[in-house]
Formats: C-alpha cells, sequence, structure tokens
C-alpha cells in the first residue's frame, strides 16, 4: 500500500523536473530564435531608433557651436542620429590627479589648472568601462585662454607596464570654453590590459584648465554579457 507521507516529496520531484524541462525548452528556443537586426555599425535596430532609447541608455549631445575639431567623421560623432545610441564615461576634471608630488593645482568651478610645477607633467585618472565594451573615442572639455594647446590621451597598459596603444586629442585655439573629439575602436579586456585617462597641461595657470572628458562607448551585447552559450544540438 502506498504510504501518504511520500505523496508530497514525490510531487515536489515531479514538479522539479517537469519545471526544469520547461526551462529548457524555452532557453533552447531563445538561442534558436533568429538574431536581432543590426545596422553596419553593429547596433541593434530596437536600440538605433531614438524613440525606443531612455535618457540612462543615450549620451546627450554636446553643443556643436563650441567644437574646434573631431567633426571629420559626422557619421560617426554622438552628435548625429547614427551615434545616438553610444554611451559615455563623463569624468570631471577635479577628479585628475598628478604622477608626481612637485605639482601642485587648484580648481575653478568644476574645471582644474595647475600652479606650480613643471607644466609638462601629466595628471591622470584610471578607466572603469564595462568588460567587453568597445571604446568609441575620447573627447577633451577645456578652458582654454593660451597659445599653447593641452594634450589629452587615453593609454592602454598590459599587465607588465608597457604600452600597448595611446589615442590622443588636444585642445584648439584660445578661445576660452570648448572640446575637441578623436575617434578610435578598442575592445576593453581587463584580462590583458588596463586603461587610464591622462592630461598634460603645458601651461601653468588659469589660462590652461580641464573640464572633464568623456569616453565614448558601445556596451557588450545583453545576451553576452549575461547569459551562458546555449549550443545547438
Amino acid at each position: 500500500m502506498f504510504h501518504k507521507k511520500f505523496l508530497f516529496p514525490l510531487m515536489l520531484v515531479f514538479a522539479f523536473l517537469t519545471g526544469g524541462y520547461l526551462l529548457l525548452v524555452q532557453a533552447r528556443v531563445v538561442a534558436q530564435g533568429p538574431a536581432p537586426a543590426a545596422d553596419a555599425q553593429g547596433i541593434v535596430s530596437s536600440q538605433a531608433d531614438v524613440a525606443m532609447l531612455s535618457a540612462e541608455m543615450v549620451s546627450p549631445p554636446d553643443n556643436p557651436a563650441i567644437a574646434h575639431v573631431g567633426f571629420d567623421e559626422p557619421q560617426n560623432d554622438p552628435n548625429s542620429i547614427q551615434g545616438v545610441a553610444w554611451r559615455s564615461l563623463r569624468v570631471s576634471g577635479l577628479a585628475f590627479r598628478p604622477r608626481v608630488s612637485s605639482v601642485e593645482y587648484a580648481r575653478s568651478g568644476g574645471c582644474l589648472y595647475q600652479t606650480a610645477g613643471s607644466s609638462i607633467e601629466v595628471f591622470n585618472i584610471h578607466i572603469d568601462l564595462p568588460y567587453g565594451s568597445m571604446i568609441q573615442g575620447l573627447r577633451l572639455y577645456y578652458n582654454d585662454a593660451s597659445n599653447v594647446n593641452s594634450t589629452a590621451w587615453v593609454t592602454k597598459y598590459d599587465l607588465y607596464g608597457n604600452i600597448a596603444d595611446e589615442w590622443a586629442v588636444s585642445s584648439n585655439g584660445n578661445s576660452g570654453l570648448g572640446f575637441t573629439t578623436t575617434y578610435f575602436t578598442d575592445t576593453v579586456d581587463y584580462e590583458a590590459y588596463s586603461y587610464v585617462l591622462n592630461w598634460r597641461p603645458n601651461v601653468t595657470g588659469t589660462e590652461m584648465q580641464l573640464c572633464g572628458m568623456r569616453v565614448f562607448y558601445t556596451p557588450p551585447p545583453l545576451f553576452g554579457a549575461f547569459l551562458p552559450a546555449v549550443q545547438r544540438p
């Protein structure tokens, strides 16, 4: 005779087995479904639709009236429709620190400027982007009233401190507030590299101020970042 005390454990086992099977079937269906359509730059069509993007997903455009250089590739610029799906990491100038103790600095609002020490010394800060992101470019924001330009760049180091690659952009002219942009692509790989933002003022005093930088990037694919791979039979 079947004892009632075995009924509940058997029901739990049955529910577990059937539920696991349904989840497995659902995962296989999702994995075998058609891939979302993407444009030439690899942006999924639903993400490229401006109407479907939230304020959190897109990088607000900058005022082109104060842009000096960097718009030679307008199809790739974040102010254009094709670039609207890019995200960005904004770093205030106040977050940067000199690499040597002999350099002194002060602030003006949200901008930073050097007050003492060699003007060719470097201020820097570490970049923290999602693993697997594609960096699209670097934008330098400045207040430049000097005839000498400051320089900003991204440095990619290997794990032994050797420079693997660098991408630079400079301030432009002496018209005051402005920004310049350099475009490049590189996939963030923290297993092999580290990434640093750098700024060299080349001028001591308030005539050259670092107001911030903006790293444009495309985040890694959602499924590749959060879900395990499901192999087709």
